[in-house]
């Protein structure tokens, strides 16, 4: 059994791994991988796999021009995901990071989240905020999905 500070690198290292490589966060959530998992558990992951997690979090991944890694996770289970509490998240990172040393954040298109983009810009004018792309395709595809020609084909 890991103690706390070895299941708190290993969350680490798998969110950090997730993110490098794209996966959703409900990756883990998957029926396939709620499969493999039965066939070869991972003690880590037993409060994770099939089960809706009840926090809502926030990821900060910066990535430097060396590939370095930094990765922090914000809890938002408690607050109400407004604009202007991403923003302060967002803020007190490039803060932390010294803002001639950020370039682009990226996150989700929702509303909340262009708004905080806008917000962080009007402080931070040299800094782009940048959509998702594989979240505008993933919408994108949804979207595509609804036409009746599309379900038609997809169905056959």
């Amino acid at each position: 059994m890991m103690d706390a500070a070895q299941r708190e690198k290993a969350d680490k290292l798998w969110s950090m791994a997730q993110a490098v490589m794209g996966l959703p966060f409900c990756t883990f959530k998957h029926p396939a991988f709620e499969e493999a998992y039965r066939f070869q558990p991972v003690p880590w992951l037993q409060a994770t796999v099939g089960k809706a997690t009840p926090h809502h979090i926030m990821n900060m991944l910066h990535i430097t021009r060396h590939g370095e890694l930094a990765h922090r996770h914000v809890d938002g289970s408690n607050e109400t995901k407004s604009a202007v509490w991403i923003a302060e998240h967002i803020t007190k990172d490039i803060e932390e990071r010294g803002p001639p040393n950020v370039l682009q954040f990226v996150a989700d298109n929702a509303s909340a989240n262009i708004l905080a983009g806008k917000l962080v810009r009007e402080r931070y004018p040299h800094i782009i905020f940048g959509g998702c792309v594989a979240h505008r395709l993933d919408l994108l595809m949804e979207d595509i999905g609804k036409l009746p020609w599309v379900k038609e084909v997809v169905n056959d």
